[in-house]
């Protein structure tokens, strides 16, 4: 099986780059530039506004691969798996909770995104996809687990397409680098070139 890096992309400090490219410059003014980034690509999906920034940001950065890689839009519902890695997880979401447990006042609404891996659950349920996930808490240094989960994914038949993905949301730190991982790119799936798609800051 030849196992390829197929499309990626880069959103951080207000900057976006699909296979290298950026893109949307206009938008580095705004001050809530997910927002913003939500609406210039026009995806019509309100539960966005109700979304945590984590769960936002990783919903973007699917929503740009699918604009480069349309074959997204063709998988069965349990072909394409998602293996996440994040340094800080939810910790924003798990702040904020805290924050009205001492008020008295807890939201379920913030209560909801308490879990590291509902940035999965929210992409999954908006492209109704239902394959194999993780979500790894690790240094943003290694790539050891993102690399060794894709490849068994799909060398064991148990997935066609792997988005893999390092993410944070958390005080002014923003950052998401996602890859496609399948066996229709032009660039092989090896530690050095995913380390070159998913460590660009």
């Amino acid at each position: 099986m030849n196992l390829t890096i197929s499309t990626y992309c880069t959103i951080y400090n207000k900057k976006v780059f699909l296979n290298g490219e950026q893109l949307h410059e206009d938008l580095a003014g705004e001050e809530d530039f997910l927002k913003a980034l939500y609406k210039k690509l026009e995806i019509d999906y309100s539960k966005f506004y109700k979304m945590d920034g984590i769960s936002r940001l990783g919903l973007l950065g699917v929503e740009l691969l699918k604009t480069a890689n349309h074959g997204l839009l063709n998988c069965e519902d349990d072909e394409v798996a998602m293996v996440f890695q994040s340094e800080n997880g939810c910790l924003e979401s798990d702040v904020n909770h805290q924050l009205e447990v001492n008020k008295k006042s807890p939201s379920p609404a913030v209560f909801v995104y308490t879990l590291s891996n509902i940035v999965i659950g929210e992409i999954s349920i908006r492209n109704k996809w239902y394959g194999e996930s993780i979500f790894f808490i690790d240094n943003f240094d290694s790539n050891k687990n993102l690399l060794s989960y894709s490849k068994s994914l799909l060398l064991s038949g148990k997935a066609k397409k792997i988005i893999a993905a390092k993410i944070e949301h958390f005080d002014e730190n923003v950052f998401l680098s996602c890859a496609l991982i399948d066996e229709e790119g032009s660039m092989p799936l090896t530690d050095e070139n995913l380390k070159k798609v998913l460590n660009t800051k």
